[in-house]
């Protein structure tokens, strides 16, 4: 083989195997398309990331609404009334 022949048997292969490697085991050429990257949900964080922060900013929210009925029903602290219901005349 001429050295013009080599390199042509090499980049064929090569591409061959960026193609191979791209689809992978059974996946086709129209399921790479539909979502080239899977297990990413943003630029920097996949969708189990995505999904903790929200499960984690609902669980605050729910926590400070129940703090805030705790103040609206006036439960968060001991009562400031006097512990006998009337005081002593003198």
């Amino acid at each position: 083989m001429n050295k013009r022949n080599t390199k042509l048997a090499i980049g064929s292969i090569g591409l061959g195997l960026v193609a191979a490697g791209l689809t992978g085991c059974g996946n086709s050429v129209y399921a790479l398309r539909l979502d080239p990257s899977p297990a990413a949900s943003s630029l920097s964080r996949n969708r189990a990331m995505v999904h903790n922060d929200l499960i984690v900013v609902m669980d605050t929210d729910l926590r400070n609404v129940q703090d805030d009925m705790e103040r609206l029903w006036l439960l968060d602290q001991p009562s400031k009334l006097h512990p006998r219901l009337k005081p002593r005349s003198p």
